[in-house]
């Protein structure tokens, strides 16, 4: 099993004494996560986000594989740093304009002072690797919006051989199915990279939240304890195997989110992880009577403070592997 699959778990769970000193980069790897999506009024999905400080979330047009003009914006909320399943919408006057499929940059600006956002006033953020602080997606304009998002801030835990995505909407009757990943990190999965389905879930046209899919017995006999899921979106009404059900795609890419699970338990026979003994030095057991002041939801992931730095390093591990999709 690649260690960087659970990356983001080791890192929250062996660096929390050192948030305090660790303010500055989070600033760095401040980030959106976006995908491939079809929109039916210029409205679009945005699986993550975090921003740790004033800053603005734009949608710009692709020039040459650069981001371009810009499309649409709003300002974003440092207050909550990590929030899922956020929205930002393409301005009227360049959606009346819309036809088919275009590229488009999902980012994120700095505020750098003035009233409202000026993109050459207000610069754009960017990762550890220098590249821009967001997503290069495909957006296809259709009278009904196809979208599913799943992936958050650290693996989801199954303990029952099931797993869940988040939000599913599909513009007719079909399914949402999920399929192993090969690949190391959910950032640099490509379609490619997306095997057989292992289980599947009938739904109507519309939007869903926390689907349960029920992965199938043969591939939890060999599956890993850690591992990477794609949820595709597929349209048709005579069950999951007919020749009519087909994966919605834009252009030629598939309209899915990667996620990444831990199983727990006897649900898989694959290794289970040594638990390695904690160092004195740097783990720090809290009193009886600590309670957490916030516990982030699907729908609002804000961490504050400390925490909000500790996930912060992590992001920087799970976004240093990240390409241009």
């Amino acid at each position: 099993m690649p260690r960087s699959r659970v990356l983001v778990v080791a890192v929250l769970a062996g660096v929390a004494t050192l948030a305090v000193a660790v303010g500055p980069v989070v600033a760095h790897i401040d980030h959106v996560e976006t995908d491939d999506q079809v929109s039916a009024d210029g409205t679009l999905r945005l699986e993550w986000e975090f921003v740790a400080s004033d800053g603005w979330v734009a949608v710009r047009a692709d020039d040459g594989g650069e981001p371009g003009a810009v499309l649409g914006h709003r300002r974003a909320n440092p207050e909550q740093p990590f929030r899922t399943d956020t929205t930002v919408g393409i301005d009227e006057a360049a959606w009346a304009d819309w036809n088919g499929s275009r590229h488009v940059w999902v980012l994120l600006h700095r505020e750098d002072g003035g009233e409202g956002f000026d993109p050459a006033e207000d610069p754009l953020r960017t990762g550890l690797d220098g590249d821009p602080a967001g997503s290069r997606i495909t957006v296809e304009r259709a009278d009904a919006p196809a979208s599913v998002t799943a992936q958050g801030f650290q693996p989801e835990t199954s303990t029952d051989g099931t797993v869940t995505v988040r939000r599913v909407e599909l513009p007719e009757d079909g399914f949402v199915a999920v399929h192993p990943v090969d690949a190391d990190v959910a950032a640099t999965a490509a379609d490619e990279d997306v095997g057989e389905p292992v289980g599947a879930v009938q739904l109507d046209a519309g939007v869903h939240e926390n689907v349960t899919v029920e992965l199938e017995g043969t591939y939890l006999a060999t599956a890993d304890t850690d591992e990477l899921f794609a949820a595709v979106l597929y349209t048709g009404s005579e069950g999951f195997e007919a020749d009519s059900t087909a994966p919605v795609t834009v252009e030629d890419a598939l309209v899915r989110t990667t996620f990444a699970v831990e199983f727990r338990g006897d649900v898989v026979e694959g290794p289970t992880p040594t638990p390695t003994e904690p160092d004195d030095d740097l783990v720090t057991t809290p009193d009886a009577t600590d309670t957490p002041s916030h516990t982030p939801t699907a729908g609002d992931g804000a961490v504050d403070g400390v925490a909000a730095a500790v996930v912060a390093l992590a992001l920087g591990g799970l976004l240093a592997g990240r390409r241009d999709r």
